[in-house]
């Protein structure tokens, strides 16, 4: 008998994106699962929680804090989302808002990507980024 070589176990985020049937903004391009670890990084960075003595690092510490958030606001129930963002990326799908102030006295480029530094963008029309649903009526 042959051997068969294993393919990694997906993630539970992988595994959850591949059930979804379309991204909550479907007219937009779907965020790679790399930028969106990537954003709840930059995230986590903007956030000065207490770290308890017991904890490894500084990281997972914010990371604990942050999933006592997310639980909270499960908690609270069904809320309709919508992106004011006017942006995204073509590359990496990251909704953003482009630097549109611009100094005579200073040249400050396109605008690039925060999370792949790519100038790949593509401008949003608000009416595209409305969600996919509203919280359902039972």
């Amino acid at each position: 008998s042959q051997a068969r070589a294993e393919s990694p176990k997906p993630s539970r985020f992988q595994r959850a994106g591949r059930l979804s049937a379309s991204p909550c903004y479907p007219k937009l391009i779907p965020t790679v699962p790399a930028a969106v670890e990537f954003v709840a990084l930059e995230a986590l960075q903007r956030v000065n929680l207490p770290v308890k003595a017991t904890m490894c690092c500084r990281r997972h510490a914010l990371i604990h804090g942050f999933r006592e958030a997310l639980n909270e606001l499960h908690k609270r129930g069904c809320a309709t989302m919508v992106s004011h963002c006017r942006a995204q990326c073509r590359s990496c799908g990251v909704l953003d808002e482009p630097i549109m102030e611009f100094d005579d006295s200073e040249d400050t480029g396109p605008w690039r990507c925060p999370t792949c530094n790519l100038e790949d963008l593509i401008s949003i029309d608000p009416r595209d980024s409305a969600p996919m649903f509203s919280r359902l009526q039972l």
